[in-house]
């Protein structure tokens, strides 16, 4: 019996270790993947806002301005045009299935299992907002607060790897072309952190 409950331990031990040390992009990894990005802001299920938003500005007055995406893109096809991108440079073949808001997890998992690939990739978009506010001596003020996270599935839908990142980035100070360019800026670097082990 103790030998059994060692045998566990060490078999634990080494999943555990294993999803610690779990790398999208080993280099010895051949696989082909499906990329999905699901919407869930809290502003695009309450209908506040469209799927292509990345946040708002504040003037003077308190009156919220919305800060659109400049391709004119939902923010979630965006999103997975950058992973799909990354996976590329490492030479991986790669599908991109597009999705909306309003679908289910398990229709989207379904609709990435339908590519029949190695592996699918799911990236959830708990929350992603660029909030800018007019500063006393002039000039926007800006904070970016994100909550995202990576699901890995086999072929057969069952889950093997999930990460989860989540905080809020330092402000800077700039314009609206230079917010846009600081929110794509911090979108490749959290795909970064989601696709290696950093």
């Amino acid at each position: 019996m103790k030998k059994l409950i060692v045998l566990l331990l060490f078999v634990t031990g080494s999943i555990i270790a294993q999803a610690q040390n779990f790398d999208i992009t080993d280099k010895d990894n051949k696989m082909s993947y499906s990329v999905a990005t699901y919407d869930q802001r809290e502003m695009i299920l309450d209908g506040s806002q469209n799927e292509t938003i990345l946040g708002y500005s504040y003037g003077l007055i308190p009156v919220a301005y919305p800060l659109f995406n400049k391709t004119g893109q939902n923010f979630s096809d965006d999103f997975s045009d950058i992973v799909v991108s990354e996976l590329m440079k490492e030479n991986l073949n790669c599908q991109l299935i597009h999705t909306k808001y309003n679908m289910s997890k398990n229709e989207i998992i379904n609709h990435l299992k339908d590519t029949k690939t190695d592996r699918y990739l799911l990236f959830t978009i708990n929350s992603w907002r660029s909030d800018s506010h007019t500063a006393a001596m002039g000039g926007l003020k800006t904070t970016i607060s994100y909550d995202i996270t990576r699901e890995v599935f086999n072929k057969n839908g069952n889950i093997l790897h999930s990460k989860t990142i989540d905080g809020t980035e330092a402000p800077f100070k700039g314009g609206k072309k230079k917010i846009r360019d600081r929110n794509w800026e911090s979108v490749q670097n959290k795909i970064s952190i989601l696709l290696h082990n950093e």
